[in-house]
């Protein structure tokens, strides 16, 4: 399941990279990656902990020791947070308050696991390691402008983006709608 891990890693950092590069596919291609790691941290984040291969996870399932309710925090709170970061690199609205919300799932579910003594060591430092890494990158998306990685992109367009800036910021108003479709259309 680790090398899973770092392969879905490494294609979100690809896709990161091509969608920078302003390539079509590469929004498609993080997308990927950020939905293979949400598989990974929903449905196997027990077994990533425990290192069994996903095959031992399912044939095992009632023997893991890992099924608390509490244990189920910290991957549902990073789940939140990549899609949340997903959210602001595509300065949709929403997403500060989805990273918030993330963080304090996050933060959350690691003083539970900081309090429950009942868990190995190994276990607890996974949950720590990976927190840490996705709380991090939740904390810097947060603090960025809403609009940062959209100028990045789209630097090129600047009337798309100003269109784009005046539609969120009205959205009732038809003009801004009319205006941000056109411009995207020109792109």
């Amino acid at each position: 399941m680790k090398k899973n891990e770092q392969a879905f890693v490494l294609i979100v950092i690809i896709g990161l990279l091509l969608q920078l590069s302003l390539l079509a596919f590469g929004q498609w291609i993080m997308l990927i990656g950020i939905g293979l790691l949400a598989n990974i941290y929903l449905f196997g984040f027990s077994s990533l902990l425990n290192n069994e291969s996903y095959q031992q996870f399912s044939q095992n399932r009632k023997l893991l020791k890992n099924t608390q309710a509490y244990q189920y925090i910290p991957p549902y709170a990073m789940l939140l947070l990549m899609i949340a970061m997903l959210f602001k690199f595509n300065a949709w609205p929403g997403s500060n308050m989805i990273l918030a919300i993330g963080l304090i799932m996050l933060i959350t579910g690691i003083i539970f696991v900081l309090k429950n003594t009942s868990e190995t060591k190994d276990w607890k430092m996974g949950v720590y390691k990976r927190a840490a890494i996705i709380g991090l990158l939740g904390i810097l998306f947060f603090t960025l402008p809403e609009f940062f990685f959209f100028e990045i992109v789209h630097r090129d367009h600047p009337a798309y983006i100003e269109a784009t800036k005046n539609f969120y910021k009205e959205p009732q108003n038809e003009a801004y709608k009319l205006k941000m479709l056109e411009e995207r259309d020109k792109l």
